[in-house]
């Protein structure tokens, strides 16, 4: 979600052998490592922000760790185990989220010292950031999965990215890996592997979040889950609900429509668009 400030970001993580680029022909990988921060980042982010679809809690919990350590949390690539990414945090940052969430939208937080980066925080930031320099907060998605309380969750973190620090949305945009359609270790390719739905829902996840008009974007996004391929498309939400994320922010920031930033696919239907 492009601006000339920094932007905010929605990324479909993927499995990681799409963001290890081991499964050629490396779209992905070669979008984090040599495309996201050379072509769509302006200046270096004073920290980042990341909303991960691999944590949710309730109430919305935030990382106040002064250093992190990952979690391997990937069981069905174990060769992965070894990989190693431990930035700063930033103990201030986390009390001040906690804070705006309060007071900004009624939202209640705990600050937790000893969780460490799950794989849809520290996947991403391995090839984009390697250098694991720059202070990361992990802010929880709330496990009531409500997309009023995802919206309000965006809106509350706008005052961080206007001080310049970067928000990383990561999620997925098709996240469905129990269709017959899966393909285990698929070359990653430029359209899906079957026919029909994916691609029906990621031409309408890419119209709402292009969508001009702001009223309109915000009630496709409202009733997202009442969409006819929702529950194929996303079998549990939480995959779903870091775009949610981005929208309440870029929505409090008077941002106008997304554009999309990558667009490939992986393991036969998980769409790996970014915006």
């Amino acid at each position: 979600m492009a601006t000339n400030r920094l932007p905010i970001l929605f990324l479909s993580h993927g499995p990681f052998p799409a963001m290890a680029g081991e499964d050629k022909p490396n779209y992905f990988h070669r979008f984090l490592k040599t495309e996201l921060r050379s072509k769509h980042l302006a200046s270096s982010p004073r920290g980042i922000i990341v909303v991960s679809a691999h944590f949710e809690s309730s109430p919305i919990r935030i990382t106040s760790a002064s250093q992190h350590y990952v979690m391997h949390d990937i069981p069905n690539f174990r060769n992965y185990h070894s990989l190693q990414y431990n930035p700063p945090g930033d103990p201030e940052v986390a009390k001040r989220i906690q804070r705006l969430l309060k007071d900004r939208e009624s939202l209640e937080s705990k600050l937790v010292d000893d969780k460490p980066l799950d794989h849809g925080c520290w996947g991403p930031l391995l090839y984009s950031f390697p250098e694991a320099e720059l202070p990361v907060v992990e802010v929880s998605l709330n496990s009531n999965y409500k997309i009023e309380t995802h919206l309000a969750l965006g809106r509350a973190l706008a005052p961080l990215i206007e001080e310049g620090y970067l928000l990383l949305a990561s999620g997925q945009t098709v996240h469905n890996r129990q269709d017959e359609g899966f393909i285990p270790l698929a070359a990653q390719s430029k359209q899906p592997s079957i026919d029909g739905w994916p691609q029906e829902f990621a031409d309408w996840v890419h119209d709402t979040l292009t969508t001009e008009d702001v009223e309109s974007r915000m009630e496709k996004i409202l009733k997202s889950y009442d969409h006819k391929l929702f529950q194929k498309a996303h079998p549990t939400p939480e995959h779903f609900l870091p775009m949610v994320v981005a929208v309440g922010c870029a929505t409090a920031l008077n941002l106008g429509a997304a554009q999309r930033i990558h667009d490939s696919w992986a393991f036969g239907d998980l769409s790996m668009s970014c915006y």
